[in-house]
């Protein structure tokens, strides 16, 4: 499922990626890792790497972080080695019948939809004192309080001309 999120979110517009709160960002590094420092400062104990591509979430803005740092997980990396999501170009997407394509150079993702069938799932509606939960093959659904009426069928992600797998959620 995080994988999901994570392609969902980076193939949605720019709009998300820069919220009041802070920015998304991916490692970008020459040497394909960045460190992470225990404290604000390149002489600083490495408590750790993060690979390229990896995705973070920080405080950009001068109001906020007035220094050239990031705190992520576990300690702090330097601004110049991230890429905020914002600054990538947005893939435009092209709706082809009940499918999505973003076709980009070396990345191609198409998302199709179908219609959901309740017989073909466990539906139970869990009442509480001042809510009703919606429980489906044993998980709640985020950000739905309804039997949805559509649902993913498939999501193939193509990589320079390679089949990508994507894991279903646990």
């Amino acid at each position: 499922m995080k994988h999901l999120f994570i392609l969902f979110f980076l193939l949605t517009t720019n709009a998300f990626a820069q919220g009041p709160l802070g920015d998304y960002a991916v490692v970008k590094d020459k040497d394909g890792y960045v460190n992470i420092r225990a404290k604000e400062n390149v002489k600083s104990k490495i408590v750790g790497t993060l690979p390229n591509n990896t995705l973070v979430y920080g405080f950009f803005d001068k109001e906020f972080n007035p220094t050239n740092w990031i705190e992520v997980d576990k300690g702090y990396v330097h601004q110049s080695r991230l890429k905020k999501i914002f600054d990538f170009r947005a893939i435009e997407g092209k709706v082809q019948g009940n499918s999505v394509v973003y076709d980009d150079k070396d990345v191609k993702v198409t998302i199709t939809k179908q219609k959901f069938d309740k017989t073909k799932h466990k539906i139970i509606i869990k009442k509480h004192k001042y809510y009703e939960e919606l429980i489906i093959d044993g998980k709640i659904p985020q950000g739905a309080a309804f039997i949805p009426e559509n649902h993913y069928k498939s999501i193939i992600v193509t990589m320079k001309g390679k089949n990508v797998s994507i894991p279903k959620s646990p």
